[in-house]
């Protein structure tokens, strides 16, 4: 299982509700990969570009 997570920051908040639990998720084969924003590109189709970015995923966390 792969997971998304964009995150608002890389603070402790950060560190306690995400790191920490997805470091004991990987004893089970589950993974994330953390962004600190969503992409944004004027020139191109938005629902498109959001589209493109959560697909390869299975589960999307968005932290506030």
């Amino acid at each position: 299982m792969k997971i998304l997570v964009v995150n608002s920051d890389m603070t402790g908040c950060f560190q306690y509700r995400v790191v920490i639990p997805m470091l004991e998720q990987k004893k089970f084969g589950i993974d994330y990969v953390a962004y600190p924003f969503i992409p944004y590109d004027t020139t191109k189709n938005y629902l498109e570009l959001l589209i493109n970015f959560v697909y390869p995923y299975d589960l999307v966390i968005v932290q506030r």
